[in-house]
Formats: C-alpha cells, sequence, structure tokens
C-alpha cells in the first residue's frame, strides 16, 4: 500500500494552482457574459408589462397634454364606425376625438384592437357592448395602475 501512495505523491498534477485559478476565472467570465446576453435578448425581445396592442398610452397622454395623442386615419375611420355602432350608449353631446373622457378613451382604444367593422353593416352583438362597458370600466377607474393589467381584456365573452 505504500508503494501506491508513493506513486501517486510522484506523478505530477494535471494542473498548477496558478492554472486552475485562470480557468475558474475563465469560467466565471464565460458565465457572466452569457448571461448578460441572455438578459439582452430577453429585455430586446420579450415586450414591456405594457401590451403591445396597447398603442399610445392614452392615460398617460391625458395626464401630460390635456388631451390624447393624435391617431391614425385608419383607426379613425374604425373610431367614427363604433361611434356609430354604439350611439345608444354614448352622451349625446359627444366629445372631440382627443377628448380625455373615459368613454372616449375607450373608444380610441377599441378603434386600436377590435377587428374591422363594416360601416355599411355594423353589427351590434353583445360581445361589442361587452368590449365597450369593460374597457370604459378600465379607462374610468385608472386601469394602467391595476396591478394586474394585462390581457383583462382577451378573446371571449368579457363579462362571463
Amino acid at each position: 500500500r505504500m508503494a501506491d501512495v508513493e506513486n501517486e505523491e510522484e506523478t505530477p498534477k494535471c494542473f498548477s494552482t496558478k492554472v486552475r485559478r485562470w480557468m475558474l476565472l475563465m469560467l466565471g467570465l464565460s458565465v457572466v457574459v452569457l448571461v448578460t446576453i441572455l438578459v439582452t435578448i430577453l429585455v430586446l425581445v420579450v415586450p414591456s408589462s405594457k401590451d403591445a396592442d396597447d398603442g399610445p398610452d392614452l392615460q398617460e397622454s391625458c395626464s401630460e397634454y390635456g388631451r390624447t395623442p393624435a391617431i391614425p386615419s385608419d383607426q379613425k375611420e374604425q373610431y367614427m364606425t363604433l361611434s356609430l355602432a354604439l350611439a345608444d350608449f354614448l352622451p349625446d353631446a359627444g366629445f372631440a376625438i382627443d377628448s380625455c373622457d373615459s368613454t372616449n378613451m375607450a373608444l380610441l382604444s377599441m378603434a386600436e384592437t377590435t377587428p374591422n367593422i363594416d360601416s355599411h353593416s355594423v353589427p351590434l352583438s353583445t360581445e361589442l357592448v361587452e368590449r365597450f362597458s369593460v374597457t370604459c370600466l378600465y379607462f374610468a377607474t385608472q386601469g394602467h395602475q391595476w396591478t394586474d393589467s394585462s390581457q383583462w381584456l382577451s378573446e371571449g365573452t368579457q363579462c362571463g
């Protein structure tokens, strides 16, 4: 047994302490670089906490400028179509398209997120009324400050 121990002691070690430290340092740096790359990819690829389909932040714009941001012409057409379809649920006096009224902001939001509605045959579906009601509630209660304010208005029934 003594001979075995002596032989083990005589064989040179594969790596010196200096080489081991250098290898551990390189391994640590590699891990740091890899983690940095992954975090960068996640930040750039994964959308922020705001929904991607939210468009301009209407409530933030109203807080800063006292009006909603300008909207594209195709969204204005959808806004007008929705206004006609939901006329029974809108104030008689109406409001300007850049108004910060929660009902107007709901219409603007829906104009951006609701699939195109044919202006010649506007179906006043229960789903459209439900979606409008819930969207009005969202803007009237400062929904952007809700603890869970994403994906609350998904496909299917809004009031079920």
